[in-house]
């Protein structure tokens, strides 16, 4: 019974997500979108929705048209802000069966790191109140990793190094250099670093 409510859950979410409405112009950043044959359409970038079961974009074309574009019919997204190039990619979450925006914190050849929204919004049915849709909005710091030709796969804190080690066990090399490391894991994305650089090496020299 559970399955068949989120089904509905999100059937009824989809028909509100395909056109934003007067968008903040004070949130929007130059940018474009990327389509899944590769193609970019420019534009400005919104708003980020991030949720257990869809996420969104609000994307503004060159004429004007406001959209927002679910995970799951794009690639991906980017912007400029204060200065800064940012990249979000489309990544399937297999642990909730949905796509996401996902920023790109440290894109490598071999391994990348990404990193969720700020907020993550979640939903829920109250069967006991007659189905009533609950949401619930927090603060999360969520971190994901995808090595060259696997899923993408959330990462804690708690044993983080245990996961790599247990993801890279085809590359014992790989796993030696990262036992004797002592990055923690807020310093993820200089681990990511020096894992692409040593495979990279690694196979240079085969």
């Amino acid at each position: 019974m559970k399955k068949l409510y989120t089904l509905s859950l999100l059937v009824i979410l989809s028909q509100f997500t395909a056109v934003a409405n007067d968008p903040n112009p004070e949130k929007l950043y130059v940018g474009y979108v990327i389509t899944l044959d590769g193609k970019r359409l420019t534009g400005q970038i919104g708003d980020i929705f991030y949720s257990n079961i869809i996420s969104n974009v609000v994307f503004v074309n060159d004429f004007g048209t406001s959209y927002k574009f679910r995970a799951e019919i794009i690639g991906g997204f980017v912007f400029i802000k204060e200065n800064q190039l940012i990249e979000y990619q489309s990544i399937y979450q297999d642990e909730s069966r949905t796509w996401a925006y996902l920023k790109v914190i440290e894109r490598g050849e071999f391994l990348t790191l990404y990193k969720a929204p700020e907020q993550k919004t979640k939903y829920l049915v109250e069967v006991a109140s007659g189905s009533e849709l609950q949401t619930q909005t927090y603060n999360i710091e969520e971190y994901w990793l995808q090595f060259e030709g696997d899923k993408a796969f959330r990462i804690g804190r708690l044993g983080f190094k245990k996961v790599l080690k247990r993801k890279m066990r085809r590359y014992p090399s790989l796993v030696a250099q990262l036992e004797n490391t002592e990055l923690k894991f807020k310093d993820l994305a200089e681990i990511v670093r020096q894992v692409n650089l040593i495979h990279n090496q690694q196979k240079r020299t085969i």
